[in-house]
């Protein structure tokens, strides 16, 4: 998998984006998605309720470019995807500035790093992702940090580095 690193629109600066406000990310098994969901929404209320959570954002039905430009007006995006195969959109995320907080979804396991360029614990860990949400939102500098890192790690999964990678296996297969 591969992000078109030339196609990305522009994204607002870090300090311009809002504060306090999360972009969720909705996709993946309905059901899943919705428990904890709930259960985050019942834990910021209680603990940390000066965070907003905006709309949810629909993984299928937004147009790609639109879907980017989102990415890029939000500090913080929320995955809560059980499974990924690869986690495309969070890699995304990482690449439009944003820090990725929620679910690793397996599949993000392979780019992400907890602490360094994500906020990511497994699923079904909500209370976790509430804590990181919750630290983040209170480290600005350590979230534009991590931030930073995500949009490192997400430089690397561009076209050519995925057509380098496969002309690589075939070397390695003795194919030409």
């Amino acid at each position: 998998p591969f992000i078109d690193l030339d196609q990305m629109p522009p994204a607002l600066r870090w300090p311009q984006r809002p504060e306090a406000i999360v972009l969720p990310y909705r996709k993946g098994m309905p059901e899943a998605w919705e428990i904890s969901w709930q259960r985050l929404r019942s834990i910021l209320a209680e603990r940390a309720p000066h965070i907003r959570l905006a709309e949810p954002l629909q993984g299928s039905g937004v147009p790609h470019r639109d879907l980017l430009t989102q990415l890029g007006r939000f500090r913080y995006f929320l995955t809560l995807s059980a499974t990924e195969g690869f986690g495309l959109v969070p890699l995304e995320a990482m690449a439009m500035g944003a820090v990725v907080v929620g679910y690793d979804g397996f599949g993000g396991r392979h780019y992400m790093r907890p602490g360094d360029n994500c906020l990511v614990a497994p699923h079904p860990q909500i209370e976790s992702v509430a804590e990181l949400l919750i630290d983040a939102m209170h480290d600005s500098e350590r979230a534009a940090a991590i931030a930073a890192s995500g949009q490192s790690t997400a430089s690397q999964y561009g076209y050519a580095a995925f057509r380098q990678a496969w002309i690589e296996e075939f070397r390695a297969a003795g194919l030409r």
